[in-house]
């Protein structure tokens, strides 16, 4: 079903009436459409908004721009509590429309959102962990692999013992990176040793926010579009990683994923 921008913004406006009851699914649908054969397909989309605003998986698709559209609204006439429940319904969805071997349709805007909120995100993080009933030692273990320090840190530099590309050795300035990125691995992805490189402050932010990547068998990619901007910051086509095995299923997450030549595609 194809949906125009006008769309979008009235089946937001309509959603946010069934969502506080102010008129029923069934009148929204028909105040949304005339065609009783689309009536179904925006109860759908009504569900998903309650879902997100409620922090829950929602199991049915709808197009990216109206979750694009819903997400941004949410956070505006919702406040930054409710948009952080609507993250966690996203990332629930992906998870689950992944778990039947498909590819989501939305994990790339999760991961637009996540970074664009990256500090306020980061903090709730922090502050969930805090309030959490995990033991002060857990805790501690915790916050210092979300800042990127403590036991994933150490871990990397043992592994690495340098800049996992450059090989360069001064590991006091080096950054440790998540490849599958923190928001959306597991407890026990975000503290495993080979979702993670250890690189110089210019790779890491040009990894994480998806300019660069690596083919398994080490090369780099390049965003093509930053290809310029990027050998100013020493970065070059010709530089390789020699990648762990183990390291593999963690950068076709990031390749498909976070990488924005693929995005694109």
């Amino acid at each position: 079903m194809a949906i125009t921008d006008e769309m979008i913004k009235r089946t937001y406006e309509i959603a946010k009436q069934v969502y506080s009851e102010q008129i029923s699914q069934e009148e929204g649908a028909k105040k949304l459409n005339a065609y009783p054969r689309q009536q179904s397909t925006t109860k759908i989309w009504f569900n998903n908004f309650k879902c997100l605003l409620k922090g829950h998986v929602y199991k049915r698709i709808m197009p990216k721009n109206l979750t694009k559209y819903f997400l941004d609204m949410i956070k505006k006439d919702y406040g930054y509590t409710s948009f952080k429940k609507a993250l966690n319904a996203l990332k629930l969805h992906t998870q689950y429309i992944e778990s039947l071997g498909n590819k989501s349709n939305v994990t790339e805007i999760y991961i637009y959102f996540i970074k664009n909120n990256e500090i306020e995100y980061r903090q709730s993080d922090l502050t969930d962990i805090i309030s959490s009933s995990a033991g002060e030692t857990e805790k501690l273990r915790q916050i210092q692999c979300r800042i990127g320090q403590g036991e994933f840190r150490e871990s990397l530099i043992k592994l690495w013992q340098g800049c996992s590309v450059t090989r360069y050795g001064l590991v006091d300035i080096l950054r440790a990176s998540h490849i599958k990125p923190w928001c959306v691995s597991s407890d026990d992805e975000r503290l495993d040793q080979f979702n993670g490189f250890l690189l110089t402050p210019n790779l890491d932010a040009a990894f994480d926010k998806g300019l660069i990547s690596f083919n398994d068998d080490g090369t780099i990619l390049i965003a093509e579009q930053y290809k310029s901007a990027l050998q100013e910051l020493g970065i070059f086509e010709n530089m390789k990683i020699n990648l762990k095995e183990e390291n593999k299923k963690y950068l076709m997450y990031h390749r498909k994923y976070v990488f924005i030549d693929a995005l694109k595609g």
